[in-house]
C-alpha cells in the first residue's frame, strides 16, 4: 500500500491498515485476557470473528470517510452535514449485516430471532458508537490535512528562501560587474600606455580569478570568512593599482572571526561602497579599515573609511540594500546592517550576524 493511492494526501493506506490492525489486536487480546481471568474456554478464531470483521470493516471504510471529510467539510454548508449523516446511517447498516453474519455464521453463536431482526438490533445499538468513530476519523483527517499543509507550506517557504538567496547573490554579482569591470579595464589600459606590462598582467590575473569565482555556478551560499577575505583581497589588489599609493588598507580580523561562516559576497559590497563613495569621490580620503571579531554569540564585521561620511552621499545602492536583505532572510531579526558616522570621521558600515562555526541550514 502506497500513500499515493490514498484518497487523502496526508494519510497513507498503509497507516490506515496499521492503525485498525492495532485496534483489532487489542480487542482480541482483551477477549483472551477476559477468558483467562474468568476461566472460560479459550477463544478461537471463530470466536473473535465478529470483532475482527467489525474493526477491519472500519479499515475498509476509512478511506471513503476521509474522502468525504475532505470534499464535504463539516464546518461548511448544511448539505455537508446531511451527506455525513447519510454516510453514517449507511455505514451502520453495512456494519450491522457484516457483524450479524460473522456472529451467527462464522462464530456460530445462537440467536433467538430472525437474522434480519438481529441485524436490525445490532444496527440500532451501533449508531452511537459508529457516530463517535466516524467523527473521530473525520477529525483525524482534518488534523492530518492541516499538518500536511503546514509542512508543505514550510517546504515551499524554504525553497523560496533558497531561491531568494540565490537571486540576491546573482544581483550582487551583476552589481559588481559593470562598475568594477570598467574601472579594472581602464586601469589595465593605463598601465599598458605607461608600458608597465608586469603590473598590467598582474591586474588581469587578479581580475580573471575574481570573475572565475563570481561565475561559479556551484558556489555555496555560505563560506568561511577567511575565504571571503581572500576574495576581498583580490578585489582590493586591483583597486590599489587603480588608486596607487592613495589607498591604504588596514586589517583588524581576529582568528576566531576567520573561522565563522558568513553569506557569500557579504564583505565585498561593503568594501566597494567605501571605495566608491569615499576614496573615489574625495581627494583627501585614503583609508579603508576592515575589522571582524567575535562578540559573544555574534560576529561583528565593519568597514570604515575616512571620507565625507554617509550624510554627504546617498548610500542606498543595490549592494548595501541587497546585503541587508540577505542577512535578514538568512538570520532573521538577529542580524543587521547599519551605516553610520565613524567616531574617527568618515563612515562605517557594520554587519552583525550570529557567530556560527557550521553553515546554517
Amino acid at each position: 500500500m502506497n500513500s499515493r493511492w490514498s484518497p487523502h494526501p496526508a494519510v497513507s493506506l498503509r497507516s490506515v491498515f496499521g492503525v485498525w490492525t492495532l485496534i483489532a489486536s487489542l480487542a482480541v487480546l482483551d477477549r483472551w485476557a477476559s477468558a483467562r481471568v474468568l476461566a472460560a474456554p479459550p477463544i478461537t478464531w471463530r470466536g473473535v470473528a465478529p470483532e475482527l470483521s467489525e474493526w477491519y470493516l472500519w479499515a475498509l471504510l476509512t478511506p471513503a470517510i476521509l474522502l468525504l471529510g475532505k470534499r464535504f467539510p463539516v464546518g461548511g454548508a448544511r448539505r455537508n452535514l446531511l451527506i455525513h449523516g447519510a454516510a453514517l446511517i449507511g455505514i451502520s447498516a453495512v456494519h450491522a449485516v457484516v457483524y450479524a453474519a460473522a456472529y451467527a455464521f462464522i462464530a456460530r453463536n445462537p440467536i433467538d430471532v430472525s437474522f434480519a431482526a438481529f441485524a436490525w438490533r445490532v444496527g440500532i445499538s451501533f449508531v452511537p458508537f459508529a457516530t463517535i468513530i466516524y467523527s473521530a476519523t473525520v477529525a483525524v483527517g482534518v488534523a492530518a490535512s492541516l499538518a500536511w499543509k503546514a509542512r508543505t507550506d514550510a517546504m515551499r517557504t524554504a525553497q523560496l528562501t533558497i531561491q531568494l538567496a540565490q537571486a540576491e547573490t546573482a544581483a550582487l554579482r551583476a552589481h559588481l560587474h559593470p562598475h568594477f569591470l570598467f574601472n579594472a579595464l581602464h586601469t589595465v589600459g593605463s598601465l599598458v600606455r605607461e608600458s608597465d606590462r608586469a603590473a598590467a598582467v598582474d591586474v588581469i590575473a587578479q581580475l580573471g580569478d575574481l570573475l572565475r569565482e563570481l561565475g561559479r555556478q556551484d558556489a555555496p551560499d555560505q563560506v568561511l570568512l577567511r575565504d571571503e577575505l581572500t576574495f576581498v583581497r583580490r578585489y582590493l589588489a586591483i583597486e590599489r593599482v587603480r588608486f596607487e599609493d592613495r589607498l591604504r588598507i588596514v586589517w583588524h580580523v581576529s582568528r576566531a572571526a576567520e573561522d565563522a561562516w558568513v553569506p557569500r559576497l557579504l564583505l565585498q559590497p561593503l568594501v566597494e561602497n567605501a571605495i566608491r563613495h569615499a576614496i573615489a569621490t574625495s581627494t583627501t580620503a585614503s583609508l579603508v579599515e576592515i575589522a571582524a571579531r567575535q562578540s559573544g554569540d555574534m560576529l561583528v564585521i565593519s568597514v570604515r573609511d575616512d571620507g565625507p561620511g554617509p550624510a554627504s552621499v546617498r548610500r542606498s545602492g543595490v549592494g548595501l540594500a541587497t546585503t541587508r536583505a540577505r542577512l535578514v532572510h538568512t538570520y532573521g531579526p538577529a542580524a543587521s546592517l547599519t551605516l553610520a558616522h565613524a567616531p574617527e570621521g568618515g563612515a562605517v558600515a557594520t554587519a552583525r550576524l550570529p557567530y556560527l562555526t557550521t553553515p546554517p541550514r
